[in-house]
């Protein structure tokens, strides 16, 4: 297998590279990078068709999209421009190139679930201008394998966090704030409800569905179990305390702000359907992924962030 990984520096597909070294050597694929971080623009169709021309792969998997969701409700013409025209340039590329396509969607798709857990069958009502482009993709992924017949398949992973993650991501900065001592900052009243997915099942889950899911077909990854964000802060701190932070942890309080424009207030997700076509269920329960994460934030070499 001669594998690229497009975005290939984002917090996702570095867990994901990771996981690739553990494969046994005799399954394990040449991988190549595609990056705007090693000056790869996917925008740019020539650099695009140049850089599949060379490594002729076999397989895709496209992490790449601009991700926070606060910036794409404060400029969704760059989200616009730049999720979608990577998008396309993807599709026609890997069409092309006779390459396999796994496309990472995400469960901002979604939007507040109108009843739980998601399947794979629940409407698309995406929140904000990032999840619209992420429907885009998604979407877009599917009518190429209907019209072209593109070996295609998307995978729609649930919130993630690990090591590795941005610091100012919710888990880790909540880590960091209860380490220094300050309140932790929660959008309104804090009862949105989240499916938390440990990085670690998720790349292995996505080397199962790069794998095994069939052509135009798509998967859920997640634990089918979903915490509030006031929920979610205790288990935090509970874990902190656990690790010598016992005193601090008792003492931190939540900051709740201004609400998010068009936050989504509720994702749990069923993983029934990843379990009986790839073999995949999480093996992290929240505690453990978050006690991982913590000792990783607390020893940390923080020129190991990714994006």
């Amino acid at each position: 297998m001669k594998l690229l990984i497009t975005g290939g520096s984002g917090f996702i597909a570095q867990a994901f590279f990771q996981y690739l070294t553990t494969l046994p050597k005799e399954e394990a694929p040449e991988i190549r990078l595609f990056d705007r971080s090693f000056g790869q623009d996917l925008t740019n169709w020539e650099k695009v068709d140049e850089g599949f021309r060379e490594f002729q792969p076999t397989h895709v998997i496209n992490f790449a999209s601009l991700t926070h969701i606060d910036t794409s409700i404060k400029d969704p013409r760059l989200f616009w421009t730049n999720n979608l025209g990577l998008q396309i340039n993807v599709l026609e590329a890997c069409r092309k190139y006779n390459s396999r396509l796994l496309q990472i969607s995400s469960s901002e798709v979604y939007g507040t679930a109108k009843f739980v857990p998601i399947t794979e069958e629940h409407p698309l009502n995406p929140h904000s201008p990032y999840a619209a482009t992420k429907v885009m993709q998604d979407r877009a992924t599917y009518s190429w394998w209907q019209t072209y017949g593109l070996d295609a398949s998307i995978v729609r992973p649930f919130n993630q966090y690990g090591a590795g993650q941005q610091l100012e991501k919710m888990i880790p900065k909540a880590i960091t704030l209860i380490r220094d001592g300050k309140s932790i900052p929660v959008y309104g009243a804090g009862v949105a409800r989240r499916d938390w997915l440990y990085v670690r099942d998720t790349a292995r889950g996505l080397w199962l569905a790069l794998t095994k899911l069939p052509a135009g077909d798509v998967v859920n990854l997640a634990t089918n179990k979903s915490y509030s964000t006031l929920e979610l802060v205790e288990v935090i701190k509970e874990v902190m305390g656990s690790l010598g932070y016992k005193d601090l942890s008792q003492v931190v309080t939540v900051q709740h702000t201004e609400d998010r424009f068009g936050h989504v207030m509720n994702l749990q997700a069923s993983y029934a359907k990843a379990k009986e076509v790839l073999g995949w269920e999480p093996k992290y329960d929240l505690r453990a992924g978050i006690r991982e994460t913590a000792l990783w934030v607390l020893n940390s070499d923080w020129g190991l962030v990714s994006r």
